[in-house]
């Protein structure tokens, strides 16, 4: 039954797009949206597509959110290179490759981030298929059909993921339906076999029922349709910031980044063979001969060492033999508290706004009504809607009985037939033992039997049962055509029928989008949390967010957890991952000492005009010590150990000289000084990479020393 509700929902959206597009092709539709931007013409063309689309991301990504993502990200995407498209042909099979590289980015980002960020998105509400068959085919069908040819490819998408019929394929590609059937055929082959070799094993038939049942599982909601529509429009207008969210604006750029790249890399490539054909392999040999020379790498070398001092010269120093073990790494950074989520409400349909239910510093909880806009027409538009259903269901049911009188009049009409087939079989019968009759009577009066009278008797029964085997010949034939009347009767009132089962399908699909519109008047929390700005009064008149508007009504931001926002410098990003320890002071709050916290997720990237990467720390702020905006001063743990045999001195023992780092090292009497190595500081020690021996005695303030090599007295440690 399940099943049955989707399909019928897929197969009524085809139809509704087809039927407002008033039989214009993609094609058409597409260049009018290029060349006029009629916006009528892109929403045809995602209702048509919208259910391909989602079924691609649904089939490749684990999550919900992130199918909705890529999804709307693919008509990011699609109105930016739409002027592309118009050159290029089928509009089906160009979003469904955009949509699996969308869906792939999507889901590489997310295994980029699954072990560092928390939860957040509900797993895809996919129920197991008692189709064992579409179990095992569609975690690699997308795989496998995106390395069809694009020839075969195209119809293939057409028919069996959108459910086109060959003649229809065949239009909206400019070829003839066999064309269209056998490149089918070779591109149901090729997908067969790679699927075979993949362990996968279907003939011809089970793959085209698995796709046909099952291709098309999933019909995008009617919200996220609409927020589809609107971030791609804004995003054409140029509008993308504070509208779309990121995650969608990311994946759309990057995508349209990785075709680009890709783009010039074919020209560069065909550049490259063009270069090498003329120029004979000259350029190669030229290029495999060029190879960069190694800089020279000098290191200024102290000059030979002088005695600076005579004996009786001594200076008095205190020296210490290094520390075995490292130092624990650590980096400081600052940063600021930011809310956990913020919920900017706009409106998704205009009306007045009536009496503010809110305000600045209200604490809300999730579910309450924040806003309640007035729109009446919206109200009317859902009750003529409802009307119209009630109209449209009435002409449905009187179609279908016309088709049930129609055919109730071909039975009958059938009966008729049979009637006279039987009358024409015994007026048949009738005649033979008249004839035989007369044959008998006419031998009984060539031998002088009977009279004349008796035969010329018989020859009129014979002739009467003539004319009315002929009677029945004529009745028969009579009721046979009348079969052939009702029967096309029966084909009219059926597709009377379709066309009226189609009309309320479109009237019940402009009903649920008059309710919904009325729902979109009020809007609630959803969570937890503190209204921090209100931006409208009552008796205002509020336009669409899809209008123009340019401020929220209002903010709500979650205040039971925050999230900590520092940019820690790259040196240190490799030795970053989430969840190491950070330890946060807020600099409001002195004295105030926090839990410890973790990292809960890092930036990736480096902002290249900063050299810094961005990370974020969940804070529990059950108390609402902490408030957004907030300075704070963080000491990340970093996740990276000392060597082993590393050493560590006091901070006070190095000197600098001649921008190199020295200690004096104390042997035979006398200071030297040598260079070293640091590889970290803190705590007042310094960790020694090179140039330091666990045995040598370091002095501890060298301050007092100049040379190279100075005669000293070691003093003894209390």
């Amino acid at each position: 039954m399940a099943r049955r509700k989707v399909t019928d929902v897929v197969r009524y959206l085809q139809q509704i797009s087809a039927a407002a597009g008033a039989g214009l092709t993609d094609a058409e539709l597409l260049e009018r949206y290029v060349r006029h931007r009629d916006e009528a013409a892109f929403e045809l063309l995602l209702w048509r597509h919208g259910v391909l689309v989602f079924n691609v991301c649904r089939r490749v990504l684990s999550r919900e959110q992130d199918a909705e993502d890529a999804f709307q990200a693919t008509f990011l995407a699609f109105v930016r290179k739409a002027h592309a498209i118009v050159r290029g042909g089928s509009v089906s099979s160009w979003l469904y490759k955009v949509a699996y590289r969308v869906a792939l980015e999507a889901r590489a980002r997310a295994r980029k981030t699954a072990q560092r960020e928390r939860p957040g998105g509900e797993a895809l509400a996919v129920q197991p298929s008692p189709d064992p068959m579409w179990e095992d085919l569609r975690p690699i069908l997308d795989e496998e059909l995106n390395r069809l040819p694009e020839r075969l490819r195209r119809p293939f998408v057409l028919c069996y993921l959108e459910g086109k019929t060959n003649e229809e394929a065949a239009r909206q590609l400019g070829c003839r339906p066999g064309t269209i059937f056998s490149r089918l055929a070779r591109g149901r082959e090729l997908l067969r076999n790679r699927l075979g070799r993949r362990g996968v094993t279907l003939s011809a038939v089970a793959l085209t029922a698995a796709l046909g049942q099952h291709a098309a599982e999933a019909v995008p909601a009617a919200p996220l349709l609409m927020a589809a529509l609107r971030a791609a429009l804004l995003y054409a207008g140029g509008q993308a910031a504070g509208h779309i969210s990121i995650q969608v604006t990311a994946l759309a750029e990057g995508v349209l980044r990785a075709m680009f790249v890709t783009k010039l890399k074919m020209a560069a490539l065909m550049l490259f063979v063009v270069g090498l054909l003329a120029a004979g392999g000259v350029l190669t040999r030229q290029a495999l001969n060029a190879a960069p020379q190694p800089e020279a790498q000098t290191e200024q070398k102290l000059v030979s060492p002088k005695v600076a001092a005579k004996a009786e010269d001594k200076k008095t120093v205190r020296a210490v033999l290094p520390t075995p073990g490292g130092l624990h790494r650590t980096t400081e950074g600052a940063g600021h508290v930011r809310a956990a989520a913020q919920q900017q409400v706009y409106p998704a349909v205009a009306g007045f706004l009536k009496q503010p239910l809110v305000d600045i510093g209200d604490r809300v909880k999730k579910g309450q009504l924040l806003v309640a806009l007035d729109a009446p027409l919206l109200v009317k538009d859902s009750e003529q809607a409802a009307a119209a259903l009630q109209l449209a269901k009435g002409q449905y049911l009187e179609a279908k009985a016309h088709v049930v009188t129609t055919t109730a009049e071909l039975k009958a009409a059938e009966g008729r037939i049979r009637e006279c087939e039987r009358k024409l079989s015994s007026d048949k019968t009738y005649l033979t033992f008249r004839k035989k009759q007369l044959q008998r009577y006419q031998e009984l009066f060539r031998t002088g039997s009977i009279e004349q009278r008796l035969v010329d008797e018989q020859e009129d029964r014979h002739a009467s049962a003539v004319e009315a085997v002929a009677a029945s010949e004529a009745a028969l034939e009579s009721a046979r055509s009348v079969i052939a009347v009702r029967e096309s009767k029966i084909e009219s009132a059926k597709a009377a029928l379709d066309g009226m089962e189609a009309s309320l399908k479109m009237v019940q699909i402009a009903l649920d989008k008059a309710r919904l519109k009325v729902t979109y008047t009020q809007i609630a929390a959803e969570y937890d949390g503190v209204v921090t700005q209100r931006n409208f009064d009552a008796g205002d008149f509020i336009p669409a967010a899809d209008q123009g508007t340019r401020r929220p009504l209002l903010t709500v931001l979650r205040t039971d957890a925050v999230r900590v926002r520092v940019d820690v410098p790259q040196g240190d990003v490799p030795f970053i991952r989430a969840g190491v320890a950070v330890e946060l002071r807020a600099d409001a709050l002195p004295g105030v000492k926090l839990p410890i916290s973790k990292v809960s997720r890092i930036g990736f990237s480096i902002d290249e005009s900063t050299g810094t990467m961005p990370l974020e720390i969940d804070v529990a702020n059950a108390k609402e010590l902490l408030r957004p905006g907030m300075s704070m001063t963080a000491v990340i743990h970093l996740d990276k150990k000392a060597p082993a045999d590393a050493i560590t001195i006091p901070s006070s023992s190095v000197v600098k000289r001649r921008e190199r780092e020295y200690v004096y090292i104390v042997r035979d009497g006398k200071a030297h000084l040598t260079p070293v190595y640091p590889s970290y500081r803190g705590e007042g020690r310094v960790e020694i990479a090179s140039g330091v021996k666990a045995s040598d005695r370091i002095v501890v303030d060298p301050g007092g020393l100049e040379g190279e090599v100075v005669p000293v007295e070691v003093k003894k440690m209390p």
